[in-house]
């Protein structure tokens, strides 16, 4: 059996951390990895091992430039476009579908009677990472729902997506930006 090694890596991209089988027999150099949660592509050696939370939390990380700083210590919120309601976004699980009669999402959207959005269709997920502030991963609530995008990426099920500033969700029915702004300007649902 081959001398299979356990590593903990952090993404290039969305620092997300992954979990990779380096095999002794293979150059994993050479080697190119997909993270799993922002869906970008890069050679094993562009992704740096992982350093426990303790010890990351009082370095910033190297890519980020003051601006997306301050923009990751904020929660988000979704508009529904053109210039509909607005929903502030919360720590935790944050469950997006159609507005109905009896509330039973975060995130109750209005179809203006448009049926192929889910009763229970998204997940926004927001969890504030130590030195990084606020990150949200978009992911779908169950298998089965209609075509979901964000910007022209399609979301499949078991998908993890790292949303930035400006991402158009489009949803069945409706369309939503995922935005981090100043609340205090903003009306919010």
């Amino acid at each position: 059996m081959d001398n299979i090694e356990l590593i903990k890596l952090r993404c290039p991209f969305c620092s997300a951390t992954l979990t990779v089988k380096k095999r002794a027999d293979i150059d994993m150099d050479k080697v190119a990895i997909t993270c799993p949660v922002c869906k970008e592509k890069s050679p094993m050696r562009n992704f740096k091992k992982a350093v426990d939370r303790a010890a990351e939390s009082t370095a910033l990380p190297e890519m980020d430039t003051i601006n997306n700083l301050k923009a990751k210590s904020a929660i988000g919120t979704l508009r529904v476009l053109p210039a509909g309601q607005v929903f502030r976004l919360h720590e935790g699980r944050n469950v997006l579908g159609r507005k109905t009669s009896v509330p039973n999402v975060d995130i109750p959207i209005d179809t203006m009677g448009g049926k192929r959005l889910s009763r229970q269709h998204l997940v926004i997920d927001v969890e504030n990472v130590p030195g990084k502030g606020y990150m949200h991963y978009a992911s779908l609530y169950k298998k089965e729902v209609n075509r979901t995008l964000i910007g022209s990426n399609p979301l499949e099920f078991g998908d993890k997506i790292v949303l930035n500033n400006g991402d158009v969700i489009a949803l069945p029915d409706v369309n939503v930006i995922f935005q981090i702004e100043d609340n205090d300007r903003t009306t919010l649902q």
